[in-house]
């Protein structure tokens, strides 16, 4: 965006900061330990602009700003609220407006079927068709839904988002799977994140079963997510979702491939560290 930014981190217990005494702000980006010892040495060299700092663990927010942050950010319960607006319309709906529709008519997803006549055509063509007398607005696959657009492809195995009363949405379902629109949603791993998405989805009255494989008093079941035995027993069979919301990248790719066999048309929504 054209804006001079310096990027720098340390090793030493008692950093330099003079050079940037000037800076319009600082963002602390490290360990949590280490940003309050950048902070404290920023304040004590004269460094006088906002600091913002972002923290791993969501009780050190408040010692962050004692040591002399100027706000301080917890962005693991950013994702998990993230993962849990868009597991549920209770929180972030699919579409905007419904509100000003009948009440006849609502919002479901479908699966596109792996031999589905709709996959490789798009949004317009699907629309046109005669057989097809809901109304797709759009589809969710590696990238957020596409509401609209005319010219996106539909994909196999993607959801499509459709808007109609009850007979015209079943029209759909020669070429795509309806998915649940009841039952709980599954929250795979209680740490941070996980924890913040069940409170979250529980706030707003949804169910939520907890699959973690340390004992915990609030969990369902005490489990691996890589276990099939555990899956069944949250209930995997009549979820509406499962969120994986695991350390590792590796154990949620492995999840998610193990989810998949079990319940091909569930939706997966996966916490990665990594772009």
């Amino acid at each position: 965006r054209g804006l001079d930014v310096v990027l720098g981190s340390f090793d030493d217990v008692d950093p330099d900061f003079r050079p940037v005494i000037k800076a319009r702000a600082m963002i602390a980006n490290g360990r949590d330990h280490e940003n309050a010892v950048a902070i404290l040495c920023a304040r004590q060299q004269g460094l006088e602009a906002p600091i913002y700092a972002l923290v791993e663990r969501p009780n050190h927010r408040r010692p962050m700003v004692l040591a002399g942050a100027t706000s301080a950010y917890t962005p693991r319960h950013m994702l998990a609220a993230a993962l849990a607006a868009r597991a549920s319309t209770r929180i972030a709906p699919k579409i905007s407006g419904l509100n000003l529709l009948p009440t006849s008519m609502h919002v479901a997803e479908f699966r596109v079927k792996e031999a589905s006549l709709l996959a490789g055509k798009t949004l317009a063509e699907i629309n046109r068709d005669p057989s097809i007398k809901a109304s797709v607005v759009g589809q969710w696959h590696s990238r957020p839904a596409q509401e609209k657009n005319e010219v996106e492809t539909i994909q196999a195995s993607s959801i499509l988002i459709a808007l109609g009363n009850d007979e015209q949405l079943k029209t759909l379902e020669a070429q795509a799977s309806p998915l649940r629109e009841t039952g709980p949603f599954i929250v795979a791993g209680y740490g941070d994140v996980g924890q913040k998405i069940a409170q979250l989805l529980r706030d707003v009255g949804e169910q939520v079963r907890v699959i973690d494989i340390h004992f915990n008093e609030d969990e369902d079941v005490r489990g691996d997510v890589l276990d099939p035995g555990s899956l069944e027993r949250a209930g995997i069979e009549h979820a509406r979702a499962i969120i994986l919301a695991l350390e590792r990248g590796s154990t949620t790719l492995l999840a998610a491939t193990v989810i998949r066999e079990m319940a091909p048309n569930i939706p997966i929504l996966a916490r990665v560290n990594h772009r």
